[in-house]
């Protein structure tokens, strides 16, 4: 969890900027990790037929 908060302890307002979890027991987080090529190919075929189904 990344929590922000003012220049002394006693400042407010506090405020959590961003949290995450972890979907199964034991696998850690991933954050900042690039898809692999082929999870990119496929969201790219994806929006390229929606985009041509939306032409028609």
């Amino acid at each position: 969890m990344k929590i922000a908060v003012g220049s002394t302890l006693a400042a407010q307002p506090r405020a959590i900027i961003e949290y995450a979890y972890e979907s199964e027991a034991g696998v850690g987080i991933m954050a900042g990790v690039v898809p692999a090529p082929s999870t990119a190919a496929l969201l790219a075929l994806g929006a390229a037929g929606m985009a041509g189904r939306r032409r028609k």
